[in-house]
């Protein structure tokens, strides 16, 4: 199989994600502007034929605001997109937070696969943010997620959930892999995840062929979206 050559994203986003040379080696500019700025860097999430596919990375330590947001992707079929916070005009603090939830999907229905990364800006305890407040709409959606890292020939699970005060809007799961250059699409197909509903927690089943080379970094991600009751 020829190795994949990464282009940059198509961005569907209301701020600019940037655009990344062809190269996962590259420095991105998730940084630029931004005179305190701590990266973070997610794995290659694997894009699926059909639908959406969403992914939830931190800032280090869920400490800090993302003031940066960028990615790369396998192809130009990969389109990106995150979800932000109401408020006006948009700035990091207010479209922004500790985290961000990309999504993405295929534009030609080919599995793809994208890597997310997002500069983050200290902040201290006494900072505040000025947000438009609307009367229709509820509070921000809160997100959470749990990793599980794979191994050839196993099987796994866990579960995650919304805290008391809080509903379970929405789950997803995510087959990523931590490897620096894009990895063989096809190392997705063994791994099979089933996800399960009870309540305010979801739960996932995670079989491994043995087909899936080793020292591959795959993991699953389980999350969840909460809003307050």
């Amino acid at each position: 199989m020829k190795p994949l050559r990464l282009v940059p994203l198509v961005v569907l986003a209301a701020l600019a994600v940037g655009v990344v040379a062809a190269r996962a080696d590259v420095p991105t500019n998730e940084c630029n502007g931004i005179q305190e700025c701590e990266r973070a860097e997610g794995p290659w999430v694997i894009v699926p034929k059909h639908g959406w596919v969403q992914y939830l990375l931190n800032c280090p330590g869920r400490r800090g605001i993302a003031g940066g947001i960028e990615a790369i992707a396998t192809s130009t079929d990969v389109h990106v997109s995150w979800d932000a916070k109401l408020g006006s005009p948009p700035a990091p603090g207010r479209s922004t937070q500790q985290y961000v939830l990309f999504r993405a999907i295929s534009g030609g229905h080919r599995v793809g696969a994208f890597k997310p990364r997002i500069g983050c800006i200290p902040t201290g305890p006494t900072r505040t943010t000025t947000m438009v407040h609307a009367t229709i709409p509820g509070a921000p959606l809160n997100y959470a997620a749990a990793t599980v890292k794979l191994r050839t020939g196993t099987v796994g699970r866990t579960n995650i959930g919304c805290i008391p005060t809080q509903t379970l809007v929405d789950s997803w799961t995510a087959i990523a892999f931590r490897t620096t250059e894009p990895p063989r699409l096809g190392f997705a197909q063994a791994i099979q995840v089933k996800k399960t509903m009870q309540g305010k927690k979801v739960g996932v089943t995670i079989a491994v062929s043995e087909a899936l080379p080793p020292r591959t970094g795959a993991e699953v991600q389980l999350g969840v979206t909460c809003a307050q009751s």
